[in-house]
């Protein structure tokens, strides 16, 4: 896990996850899928996925830019991979993420000044 969380932005594979922790492919991702409740693979994008959410909120960062710094070189793929693992583009999940947040920023000044 701590391989992944260090090269997650950069181009991993499952392949070189293995080889980093010296087991072959298969054998890994068994017992990875043993432990965790998901292969490898699953859990490389969630993890990418749960950074970009981490990143979303921030207007100044492009989609591109944030796909690029979670490993998707292709901003097109990784909404769509974003879309199936979330339900809604990274836009749509954008636009959510602040509109609560600033309907949350609202209520809080409502408060202090009552």
């Amino acid at each position: 896990l701590q391989f992944i969380e260090m090269n997650y932005s950069r181009k991993i594979t499952i392949d070189s996850i293995s080889r980093h922790v010296g087991l072959n492919r298969s054998y890994f991702n068994s017992i990875f899928r043993s432990a965790m409740g998901l292969t490898l693979q699953e859990y490389l994008i969630e993890f990418r996925i749960r950074k970009a959410c981490e990143l979303l909120p921030n207007k100044d960062l492009t989609i591109g830019n944030i796909s690029r710094s979670v490993g998707y070189n292709d901003p097109l793929h990784f909404s769509k991979i974003f879309k199936k693992v979330k339900g809604s583009t990274p836009t749509d999940y954008r636009n959510i993420l602040i509109e609560s947040f600033e309907t949350k920023q609202a209520d809080l000044m409502a408060n202090i000044n009552e």
